[in-house]
């Protein structure tokens, strides 16, 4: 009887992990989507931009670049 009770407190466990898990990766998504909303409104403006000033144009590069980096990390995450 006591393994039956040990084991439903495993599974209880375990059931619970992945709950959280669930929520984790659900949370991760989110970010996910939002860096890739940041990336593709920063790659329009940098079109908008054209041959604009340099500096803006490396600015909004670099965003990106750090944006990217995060995407890349959101992903290896889940």
């Amino acid at each position: 009887m006591a393994e039956n009770n040990q084991l439903g407190d495993e599974v209880r466990n375990a059931q619970e992990n992945l709950r959280l898990s669930a929520s984790q990766i659900g949370k991760l998504n989110n970010e996910l989507k939002v860096a890739c909303n940041d990336i593709e409104t920063l790659q329009r403006r940098i079109e908008e931009l054209g041959s604009g000033s340099k500096k803006s144009t490396a600015e909004y590069e670099n965003k990106i670049g750090l944006l990217s980096q995060e995407l890349e990390r959101l992903n290896s995450v889940i």
